[in-house]
């Protein structure tokens, strides 16, 4: 038997004694009793029904003021019936509706209350027909007075995957901006693509940035001073003098020589200089300073570079090519914050990215991926010095910068010439979603030179700051400001295989060499140097304000993965991708969490 029926005949029973006891006042009780019992269900009834009603609306009400909030552009009309329909299509998945609606724009958001009342079933018995209802919701769009800087790794590893970045780049740019050919004026986006340098234009207001007159500490490091031939007979012709100081080793003077006849002895070594480097002898024979471009040692005549290059100087001695924007890295601590170029200290200031004419021929090892002026020839050396010296003579002759035409080829991805590996230019913030979309599809990827991201930060520190370089972007504080770091690999400089540079040309130059910015000139060290200084720019982001979310894609070294982990503003902030499906579900879930809609009321 079921059970309900197994234990209805002794409920009944009770109630029958119950109602029918006479004795004392049970009866009485009983009647005082039931009214308000009966009462309280009924309102409890009615009141639960009210709550949920209540809860549909508020759920209705909430979606449709997150749904105004993200159209800022509509005028005050347009957002009351915008949001009277959202909030309609979403009560038609309930029961009852608003009878009272009103939508109104504010400093704070998007306001809407909504009023309504539920006719009673079972509270019309003590008098109540009618429950009230009022709701009131408010939202704020994460879009509002943004500013976002776009860093995207543009190497040549990611040949493969740029279609999917640029896509899912300008997906991104369309969310912010709140659907797809809108153009909101409180949403500004700024595109930083970075390879081993960053390209931050050449126009008159970049000039004023620049370094002109190559007084920066590392302004033409490469060249300053370094020799570039020797030749024994030139030595030994030289007349005796007075014995002089112990000669220091390379550098200005030294040894017991006639230094007067210097001049008479340069021109003589200039005039086979035509043959050795390729240069003009009138040219060659007329430096401004003699004394600082010929000096005996050990036995040999060195010819030296100037004691200053100015790589400007250098651009404007090739003439199929100038200089296409690419910079390098200042002297830290400059190289990743956001100071502005000031001409009193010219360390602030930027120099132009040159990678130097690397040898016709490697002496020792594979040949050089960017050679593009010739180099001559270089064949009078001391014997058994050739295999040592020839090579590096050859890479750091400033003399062949002569005015003669170099072989250049600047269409990407695979380039040669001073402005070799060097990327599309930087977009300053713009709420131009054409013009930024544009500048996403004509992205290319870069092959050679390397990834140093620490400068695609610091470039996306100076694209948000208020102050020069660039002076886009309003004060912190006063906007919303995020920074978007792409990468698909580690820090480093792609691999030469001569001792004479044992690297690409970077923004930090050369990882081997007299002048080299690494030390000890390891592939390791290398590493380290450049993490130590992306975590530093990713740091002083943070600290003005800038909230950072970090993206690597098919990254398998740990260390990597740790330093963009740190990079970015908190943990959940930094998104691994190892498909290109993880690569456009981090773009969206990041642009969903920039439009992340918060109550406000």
């Amino acid at each position: 038997m079921h059970l309900f029926s197994r234990l209805r005949s002794p409920v009944r029973t009770c109630w029958r004694r119950l109602v029918g006891d006479q004795s004392g006042n049970m009866a009485m009780i009983f009647a005082l009793v039931l009214v308000p019992t009966v009462g309280a269900v009924a309102l409890a009834v009615d009141y639960g029904r009210a709550s949920h009603l209540r809860n549909q609306m508020q759920q209705a009400a909430d979606s449709a003021a997150f749904a105004a909030a993200r159209n800022p552009d509509m005028t005050d009309a347009e957002v009351g019936l915008f949001a009277r329909a959202a909030f309609r299509a979403n009560m038609n998945r309930y029961t009852g509706g608003g009878t009272e609606f009103s939508a109104t724009r504010d400093d704070d958001g998007i306001t809407i209350t909504v009023s309504s009342s539920v006719d009673t079933m079972f509270a019309k018995a003590i008098g109540q027909d009618k429950i009230d209802i009022s709701v009131t919701s408010g939202a704020m769009s994460g879009t509002q007075d943004l500013e976002l800087a776009l860093v995207l790794d543009n190497t040549g590893s990611m040949r493969d995957f740029m279609g999917d970045l640029k896509s899912a780049a300008k997906q991104l740019v369309e969310t912010v901006h709140g659907g797809a050919g809108r153009n909101n004026p409180r949403t500004k986006v700024a595109l930083v693509p970075y390879v081993g340098a960053v390209n931050i234009g050449n126009g008159p207001a970049q000039m004023a940035w620049m370094d002109s007159n190559a007084d920066s500490a590392t302004h033409g490091i490469t060249y300053e001073r370094e020799s570039v031939g020797f030749d024994r007979a030139c030595y030994d012709a030289l007349p005796v003098g007075p014995p002089g100081p112990p000669d220091p080793g390379p550098g200005p003077g030294g040894g017991g020589n006639d230094r007067s006849s210097l001049e008479t002895m340069l021109r003589s070594f200039a005039a086979l200089s035509g043959e050795l480097f390729g240069v003009r002898s009138a040219k060659a024979a007329s430096p401004p300073a003699p004394a600082d471009y010929l000096y005996g040692y050990d036995g040999n005549c060195f010819l030296l570079n100037p004691a200053k290059v100015n790589h400007f100087t250098l651009f404007n001695q090739i003439p199929n090519s100038s200089w296409k924007g690419c910079v390098e890295a200042r002297p830290a601590p400059f190289d990743v914050d956001d100071t502005p170029p000031d001409l009193g200290d010219p360390n602030t200031l930027f120099v132009p990215f040159l990678w130097p004419d690397e040898p016709d021929v490697n002496v020792g090892w594979a040949d050089f991926p960017n050679h593009y002026l010739a180099d001559g020839s270089i064949a009078l050396f001391a014997p058994g010095l050739e295999y040592e010296w020839e090579t590096k003579n050859r890479l750091r002759n400033v003399y062949k910068y002569d005015g003669t035409a170099a072989v250049i080829d600047e269409v990407g991805p695979l380039t040669k010439g001073p402005n070799a590996s060097c990327p599309d230019p930087i977009v300053p913030l713009t709420s131009n979603v054409g013009q930024v979309n544009s500048a996403i599809d004509a992205l290319s990827h870069w092959e050679g030179s390397g990834t140093v991201s620490s400068e695609g930060v610091a470039w996306g520190l100076r694209v948000l700051s208020p102050t020069e370089p660039f002076t886009e972007g309003r004060a912190f504080g006063d906007v919303q400001k995020i920074m978007i770091l792409m990468t698909d690999g580690k820090n480093w400089a792609a691999e030469q295989a001569d001792w004479a540079t044992r690297s690409d040309y970077t923004a930090y130059g050369y990882l081997y060499g007299a002048a080299s910015r690494i030390v000890p000139p390891t592939y390791e060290t290398y590493k380290t140097h450049i993490d130590d200084r992306t975590l530093a720019a990713c740091t002083n982001a943070k600290a003005a304000g800038i909230t950072v979310y970090t993206i690597t894609f098919g990254v398998m070294d740990a260390a990597t993965e740790a330093l963009y982990v740190a990079c970015a503003s908190e943990p959940p902030f930094h998104y691994s991708a190892t498909t290109v499906a993880d690569l456009h579900d981090a773009f969206t879930e990041i642009g969903g969490r920039i439009m992340a809609l918060r109550l406000t009321k």
